[in-house]
């Protein structure tokens, strides 16, 4: 047990992007972050989420050969999009899971990259797919994020921001040193 809590160590760790001055955070869905959206660009990460002894949360999908998949622990589609953090004075990025149900958070967010004039946003997480977005105009004497979404743009075209380096993720090796995991894996 202990090399896997190490291996866990190891991918939290690596998650930071090396050519940028701080690791980008995710959007806190529960705590009310004013978030301005710029771009429509986003990022689909499929990951999973697990709450066993010494690991809890989101970690990504393997893909084809998955043990994650095999194990039958759902994997979802979550879109991240960039968006400036005022408040923070900081770009951060904002999941949402992929759906177009009413109230769902993708499309009422990627509304607001269309129009015309930037908007300050709050969201209420009403259940577990059920959002309310709330939006206002970003007043003239509200600091905007210019230049931090003027650097993050660039990095974004330069390639050189890996959104995927946001979830952790361990590999099928890893994975097959957890005890429960290997539980699992014994009834597929």
């Amino acid at each position: 047990m202990f090399t896997s809590i190490f291996n866990l160590a190891q991918a939290l760790a690596s998650m930071s992007t090396s050519s940028m001055i701080r690791p980008l955070k995710i959007v806190n869905l529960d705590g009310n972050t004013p978030f301005s959206v710029f771009t429509h660009l986003c990022k689909v990460v499929y990951r999973h989420y697990v709450n066993k002894p010494g690991l809890r949360g989101y970690f990504q999908c393997n893909g084809d050969d998955c043990l994650w998949c095999d194990a039958g622990i759902a994997k979802k589609a979550t879109a991240f999009l960039p968006v400036s953090v005022p408040s923070e004075r900081e770009i951060q990025m904002l999941p949402m899971p992929v759906n177009n149900s009413p109230g769902a958070l993708l499309p009422q967010v990627l509304s607001q990259a269309e129009v015309p004039d930037r908007t300050i946003s709050v969201v209420t997480k009403l259940s577990n797919y059920s959002y309310d977005l709330k939006s206002r105009p970003l007043g003239q004497d509200e600091y905007d994020c210019a230049q931090e979404i003027e650097d993050f743009m660039k990095k974004w075209d330069a390639g050189e921001i890996d959104l995927e380096s946001l979830i952790p993720q361990l590999s099928n090796e890893e994975l097959e040193e957890l005890p429960w995991m290997q539980e699992l894996l014994r009834f597929k």
